[in-house]
């Protein structure tokens, strides 16, 4: 049916018909074909890219809105694709949160190490207070780092 629909088509180019006719039949292509893996397979994944082929959103008679089985198809595509988009909110909300809670451990990470030096100060512990400095500094950097890369 593809191959006779395909010179059909190219035969009204070739007459010159009016640019609505070819809005409304479009050429075929290979991934118009495609099953949906949502008919298929509903649990499946990555379907965030894929778009119904024209020809599913034809209304040659005028009853598509009598047809349940493409109501049906077109909810559990709208839903699905509601889902998904409630997904992403989700996780932008949470890396959001994520980066935030990174950034307040390496500031509480260097606000420990600053107790800890200030506690071997006053021991005059030298060593200890050298190892602190190094460790507020490893955490003061990785600090640094997160927010620029955060912002």
């Amino acid at each position: 049916h593809s191959a006779i629909y395909k010179r059909t088509w190219h035969a009204i180019i070739s007459l010159g018909c009016q640019a609505e006719i070819l809005e409304k039949y479009q050429e075929l292509k290979p991934d118009h074909f495609k099953t949906s893996t949502q008919l298929v397979n509903p649990n499946a994944t990555r379907l965030c890219n894929t778009a119904f082929p024209w020809f599913l959103s034809m209304d040659l008679k005028g009853d598509t809105s009598q047809q349940t089985c493409m109501s049906e198809f077109y909810q559990i595509h709208w839903l699905r694709a509601k889902a998904m988009y409630n997904r992403w909110i989700e996780e932008d909300i949470l890396v959001c949160l994520k980066m935030k809670r990174t950034v307040q451990y390496f500031q509480h990470q260097a606000k420990c190490w600053k107790g800890f030096r200030d506690a071997n100060r006053i021991e005059a512990k030298p060593g200890h207070v050298a190892y602190a400095e190094r460790q507020i500094r490893m955490w003061n950097q990785f600090l640094k780092q997160a927010e620029d890369s955060f912002q």
